[in-house]
């Protein structure tokens, strides 16, 4: 969530288990029915699909030309100099005209997805956008789900490279949360938050709150919540703004 080192170390939900939203914490992931996972810490965008199965089912992940561009570049910021930024930003220049407005077409349409555009839907040749291809036992492709790329500083896409804005940072603008019938098993749903500052109240805005009533408007309903904040609070107040049915 910040340029270089620190942009990796605190992305919104390097890991991301059935359709995991990045999320606005230091490490923050939702195990929603045993579902999608993609680690990005460890992973490498130009290396070949990587596969995970539950109860039959196979999840591939596909990285766009858009991530891709960006693995093969990142060499120019590896010690996040200013001047290696602005070399890479100027490179990125043309690609990201056509992407940024792509992007916000695709989280637009993301927000009314149904069943349909899950089945239906094709994202192959979109060119900006990953996504998990997904298999049923004997092979066959019933369904495509589309993710964030891992591009620029893990953040909002016109993050450094077109805005430094506080605002740009902390955005969740960005975020494609998955939706009830995107899930590949019928487990319980967990969400879990590294960094998650107060449940109604952070940096960026709501916090927790916004991915519970997020998820939950798309059908997913989180079993447990487990969340982390290094900054000390007083417990009172911490759990005073979690509603009821969320600490039931």
């Amino acid at each position: 969530m910040t340029p270089g080192a620190a942009a990796a170390r605190k992305r919104s939900c390097a890991v991301r288990l059935s359709l995991v939203l990045p999320a606005l914490g230091a490490l923050c992931f939702a195990a929603v029915g045993l579902g999608f996972i993609r680690v990005a810490v460890n992973r490498n965008p130009s290396a070949a699909p990587v596969r995970f199965s539950d109860l039959g089912l196979t999840l591939e992940y596909e990285s766009s030309n858009w991530e891709r561009w960006w693995d093969r570049n990142s060499h120019s910021i590896r010690n996040s100099t200013a001047a290696g930024w602005q070399s890479v930003c100027d490179w990125e220049h043309d690609i990201a005209r056509n992407a940024i407005p792509r992007y916000a077409k695709v989280v637009q349409q993301r927000a009314v997805w149904t069943q349909a555009d899950y089945t239906g839907r094709s994202w192959d040749s979109d060119g900006f956008m990953s996504f998990f291809r997904v298999r049923d036992a004997e092979g066959n492709e019933i369904g495509q789900i589309p993710i964030e790329p891992l591009q620029s500083a893990l953040r909002h896409p016109d993050f450094p490279c077109r805005s430094t804005n506080l605002s740009v940072i902390l955005s969740k603008d960005y975020l494609i949360p998955g939706w009830d019938f995107e899930r590949v098993s019928s487990g319980r749903n967990f969400f879990f938050d590294l960094g998650c500052s107060g449940y109604q109240s952070g940096m960026g805005g709501a916090s927790l709150s916004w991915f519970v009533d997020t998820y939950a408007a798309q059908g997913i309903r989180f079993d447990r919540i487990l969340a982390w904040e290094a900054e000390a609070a007083d417990p009172n107040n911490l759990f005073a703004d979690i509603p009821g049915d969320v600490m039931a």
